[in-house]
């Protein structure tokens, strides 16, 4: 800039001797020269204004950009947060709604289980009075048999006969048993088939003796509850399973009190 001036000073005074014009001149030259330092002196300041001003403005441009660049980037990273907690979320929701029906599924499972235990052990329980009732009937006909059979062999005449020896072995043998313990007739009799004698002779002995089997049936029972406790049907049930009838049990335990 300063080598502008002095070439345009020098220019000036040139002009100047070349017309050569005296004191009126020199006062021109003055002015142009005082107006051309002006000139030049607006001129770089507009210039070094001009030259600062735009470093700022780039600067400015430069951090806005960055700011932008700053500001999108954080609004991509809160979009990634969001996105990944809706996905979290329905991860979760997805595992707990799994889980809910894991748990309902096994639930009904051993629901049904437990169901069909039920089912299953009342059908053996059944199943298994049937049977033991069934037994229990079959007993009952087989003994209600014996007996008729007995009661028609006893309505029989029998033959006007002096009894064997065996007969009358038989029949002292029932009479020893009798006097030291109560027997069913039917009873009597297996026990006298026990020590050796044949049916024929048992009976024989047994339907040749005086008996009250009533008695026999009461004096039973008491040996019963001498040594265990009984109710009075369980104590029918166990002088019927001796050989006694319906009818003898039920005598004896109406005659013993229970």
């Amino acid at each position: 800039m300063l080598g502008i001036l002095i070439v345009g000073v020098i220019t000036i005074i040139g002009l100047v001797k070349r017309n050569g014009k005296g004191k009126r001149n020199g006062l021109s030259l003055l002015a142009l020269v005082i107006v051309f330092i002006f000139s030049v002196t607006v001129l770089d300041a507009g210039q070094s204004e001009t030259t600062s001003s735009e470093p700022a403005k780039v600067v400015d441009a430069e951090e806005e950009k960055i700011d932008a660049e700053e500001a999108e980037d954080k609004e991509e990273e809160e979009a990634k947060e969001v996105e990944e907690a809706a996905k979290k979320a329905e991860e979760e929701k997805k595992k707990a709604e799994e889980e809910a029906e894991a748990a309902k599924a096994a639930e009904e499972k051993a629901k049904k289980e437990e169901e069909e235990k039920a089912k299953k052990e009342a059908e053996e329980a059944a199943k298994k009075e049937a049977e033991e009732k069934a037994k229990k009937e079959a007993e009952d006909e087989a003994k209600k048999e014996a007996e008729q059979e007995a009661k028609k062999k006893a309505e029989k005449k029998p033959e006007k006969s002096s009894p064997t020896l065996a007969q009358q072995n038989a029949i002292g043998s029932a009479e020893t048993y009798l006097s030291v313990m109560a027997f069913s007739k039917t009873g009597l009799i297996e026990q006298l088939e026990f020590d050796g004698y044949s049916n024929a002779e048992a009976s024989f002995a047994v339907e040749n003796i005086t008996v009250d089997w009533n008695e026999q049936a009461v004096k039973a029972g008491q040996t019963y509850l001498d040594v265990m406790s009984f109710s009075s049907s369980g104590l029918i049930d166990q002088l019927v399973f001796d050989g006694f009838t319906q009818e003898q049990a039920t005598y004896a335990v109406n005659e013993i009190g229970l």
